[in-house]
């Protein structure tokens, strides 16, 4: 099992929201702190499923480590 990572992020930050089955865009304001829980598809890290604020979210990776910086919590 991968272990969860936590970045802060330090500008604001598109995720997409695919709860409701009807994909939404969100942004996520910088100063927040998200969780990485996985990927989406084993064989394509670029997409990666994110948690915050009790919300499941996608994100691209690229968006985590240009705008994120990994803290340990």
């Amino acid at each position: 099992m991968r272990k969860v990572q936590y970045f802060h992020l330090r500008s604001d930050t598109l995720a997409v929201d695919n709860n409701d089955r009807k994909p939404s865009a969100v942004t996520i304001p910088a100063g927040a702190i998200i969780s990485v829980i996985g990927v989406k598809h084993p064989d394509d890290t670029r997409l990666v499923e994110v948690r915050w604020q009790d919300c499941r979210l996608f994100m691209f990776s690229i968006d985590i480590q240009e705008r994120g910086e990994q803290i340990r919590l």
